[in-house]
């Protein structure tokens, strides 16, 4: 777990960004080690932070106008997984609406989305 004195100046910076998803939220993406980058997002209407699905070597893909988002990330297990998601906000909580797991031989060879972290807008 991140403690939280670790995550509020990512969590100050990106309340001074303003929404970028589901209309009302920022998303922060925050280093929890080596190739490890977590997500969570703040809800700049309540401050209250909400921890976004996925696991090392995240990627994100979302829009300040959608309540989807999609996810890739490495599981790194004794059998390492690149793993892509889709989830839909429902304004309490994520739902998984798609997965696709692929086996692989190194974890830092799992590809990303077609866009890196917040596309252009």
């Amino acid at each position: 777990m991140i403690p939280g004195r670790a995550v509020t100046p990512d969590i100050r910076e990106a309340m001074k960004r303003g929404a970028d998803f589901a209309g009302h939220f920022a998303v922060v993406l925050v280093n929890c080690g080596n190739a490890c980058i977590a997500a969570r997002m703040i809800d700049l209407r309540t401050g209250q932070l909400f921890w976004i699905p996925g696991g090392y070597q995240l990627d994100l893909e979302y829009y300040v106008r959608s309540r989807l988002m999609r996810v890739a990330w490495a599981d790194p297990s004794e059998n390492p997984v690149c793993v892509r998601q889709d989830f839909e906000w429902t304004g309490r909580k994520f739902v998984k609406r798609y997965e696709d797991r692929e086996k692989a031989v190194d974890t830092s060879e799992c590809p990303g989305l077609a866009y890196i972290g917040k596309p252009p807008q």
